[in-house]
């Protein structure tokens, strides 16, 4: 039986779904969504979608699954438009790292046509240096899951039966936990950036310092467009504020024993947790261009579960049994 789907947003995330899609399964038919014209393009050039459509209505109407591909600033917003031309008993998915608030969204009314069901997908480590869509960006990836309350059991196995199409596993967390993980790894690194070229360029030596800045000066400031706006930026750190909270205060321990340590000169200490810390990323490295994690994932677990605690106040999301 053919199932119908619909991305809404067509840029690299929202191509290669397509692409896998079209990739693993004869009997998808997939439609492509953007207010962007020369996305819509794109997306018909790379045959990344079986068709196009210009109006909202006409694109989401007879999909039995919409995926939502959006800024998190406009989630909510879009939740509103789409729902109301879906058809009974279809899914919508979100698929941005904004799971809390699009489950307070549907929990506001629990007698909608559509199911929603979030669920955020990480990509393969060998496309994190490469910008292009691909047919494999997600493969070997993890797809955290998270349900409003009374959410259909037939809606959470059809976003399933689309991890498995696109390659990827499947991770349940509540939406709290799956905010948490979320924004450890994608907003807090942003906001770091951010914090350090706001304080330097207030500095009096910067009208000199940035006509000299190198590779890893302008590696790091590239993080800052993927804040949209001001808006855009203000709303995603207030989302995940209490995550923000926490692993600020992590940073300021972190800037702390820095500190304590160039100031007493102890660099015997210092060069001990840097080699510490240089070894560790290193084996992390690897493992997540190679996605090997078998080897000690236990262990892992046990230990991160105690790190998770005392950094967010919460547990680890729970695989699927």
């Amino acid at each position: 039986m053919s199932m119908q789907i619909t991305i809404i947003g067509l840029d690299r995330t929202g191509l290669s779904i397509g692409l896998a899609l079209k990739k693993r399964s004869s009997s998808t038919q997939c439609t492509g969504f953007d207010i962007n014209p020369d996305h819509l393009k794109t997306a018909l050039e790379v045959k990344a979608v079986d068709k196009t459509e210009s109006r909202l209505p006409s694109a989401v109407g007879n999909a039995d699954i919409v995926l939502l591909n959006s800024l998190p600033v406009d989630v909510t917003g879009w939740m509103d438009d789409i729902c109301g031309h879906m058809k009974q008993g279809a899914v919508l998915v979100n698929l941005a790292s904004l799971h809390r608030q699009a489950c307070e969204w549907a929990e506001t009314d629990p007698s909608r046509k559509c199911s929603i069901v979030n669920a955020s997908i990480s990509i393969n480590g060998n496309h994190l240096n490469t910008e292009e869509e691909s047919a494999d960006l997600f493969d070997n990836g993890i797809m955290i899951i998270s349900t409003p309350k009374g959410v259909r059991e037939e809606a959470v196995q059809q976003v399933l039966d689309l991890a498995a199409l696109l390659g990827v596993s499947p991770m349940f967390a509540d939406a709290l936990e799956a905010d948490g993980l979320i924004s450890q790894s994608q907003l807090f690194p942003r906001l770091l950036a951010l914090l350090y070229i706001q304080g330097l360029s207030s500095q009096s030596g910067w009208m000199d310092a940035r006509k000299v800045t190198g590779t890893q000066f302008w590696q790091m400031s590239k993080l800052l467009y993927e804040f949209t706006s001001g808006k855009s930026a203000t709303f995603e750190i207030d989302a995940h504020k209490d995550s923000m909270l926490h692993l600020l205060d992590m940073m300021r321990e972190q800037i702390d024993i820095l500190e304590d340590g160039i100031r007493r000169d102890d660099l015997d200490s210092l060069t001990v947790s840097i080699q510490k810390t240089l070894d560790e990323h290193g084996k992390w490295m690897s493992r997540r261009v190679t996605g090997d994690w078998e080897a000690q994932d236990a262990q892992l677990e046990v230990k991160s579960e105690g790190m998770w605690k005392k950094l967010f106040g919460m547990g680890l999301p729970k695989k699927k049994p």
